[in-house]
């Protein structure tokens, strides 16, 4: 759709900027991206962070489709990592990197994750699959490995442990 061909002419115009200047220009594809302080209500607002409010406000949850569908969801804490070292490496040369876990997970079972931390929250229910959505997306970060030396470290279960604790946090001292 546009959203990948606007991001793919500007990785087109860093690559002349490369070409023509002289200067290395880095690109980092993020995944699917989810940290604390992310706006659940923002049109551009990820999944979990939508999943993380109505939970912790014992809000329902619907699932859009079958629940089966997958994302490589990684921590903003990874990815300020990614970012650090594309700025800071000296060894780096121009180019694009996917920065992702490599691993996918389904929307049931980023749900289960949360029900497990909110044993108390009713179960999801489920709506008709929206227009348009990827099934699956799943990233290879082999490329951001051999060239930054980056590796994600924030497993699912840890970075949603951190986003609830950071949000129960905020909620205590609001």
């Amino acid at each position: 759709g546009m959203y990948g061909a606007a991001k793919l002419a500007s990785e087109n115009l860093l690559r002349g900027y490369s070409s023509s200047y002289d200067i290395d220009t880095v690109c980092l594809r993020y995944f699917t991206v989810y940290g604390d302080r992310q706006d659940p209500k923002s049109p551009y607002s990820g999944v979990i962070s939508i999943f993380s409010d109505r939970f912790a406000s014992g809000k329902p949850v619907t699932i859009f489709g079958d629940g089966e569908q997958t994302r490589d969801f990684i921590s903003v804490r990874d990815i300020a990592r990614a970012n650090r070292l594309a700025a800071t490496a000296s060894h780096v040369t121009s180019g694009a990197a996917n920065v992702c876990t490599g691993f996918s997970l389904s929307i049931n079972d980023l749900v289960s994750i949360f029900q497990n931390i909110y044993p108390q929250a009713e179960n999801p229910t489920y709506g008709k699959s929206r227009a348009g959505e990827i099934l699956h997306s799943c990233g290879n970060g082999g490329l951001a490995s051999m060239t930054l030396g980056f590796e994600p470290y924030v497993s699912i279960d840890d970075g949603l442990a951190d986003l609830v604790a950071v949000q129960d946090l905020e909620a205590a001292l609001s």
